[in-house]
């Protein structure tokens, strides 16, 4: 979806913690954004029809494996992971279906681009759609 007035832009976190660096960036986002025209959300707290309406896939803890972004493919949202986590940040490369970010400004750097290019964005999205339809049984 494309973020308007009336549908603000809606990123998904996931995460059992949430990462200093993430908190670093969602402060620094909501600064320099006008909070109206996005939502954080945690995905857990979201019905499936509701996660359709994401615009990306925020993994906030770093700690978390591949399994845990599977709702966020499912449903053609790109990834924001932390380069610490290393299998998620080989699969966002491999599979062009994400960015990672080593700290708080870099998750922040990310975020900004997710927001304001929704061309890339849908196309992660669906690279990253693609690999689930193909190896969902990972």
């Amino acid at each position: 979806p494309i973020k308007t007035k009336q549908n603000p832009g809606l990123i998904l976190c996931h995460g059992n913690r949430i990462d200093p660096e993430c908190l670093e960036a969602a402060k620094l986002f909501f600064k320099s954004n006008d909070s109206s025209n996005y939502r954080l959300v945690m995905q857990d707290w979201l019905q499936e029809d509701q996660i359709k309406n994401g615009i990306l896939f925020w993994m906030m803890d770093k700690s978390e494996g591949k399994n845990a972004v599977i709702a966020g493919l499912r449903n053609n949202l790109p990834l924001l992971v932390s380069e610490k986590n290393g299998e998620l940040t080989e699969f966002c490369k491999k599979n062009r279906c994400g960015l990672y970010a080593k700290n708080g400004i870099e998750t922040y750097a990310c975020l900004e681009y997710l927001v304001n290019h929704d061309k890339k964005r849908v196309l992660m999205g669906k690279k990253g759609f693609e690999y689930f339809l193909n190896r969902h049984h990972w």
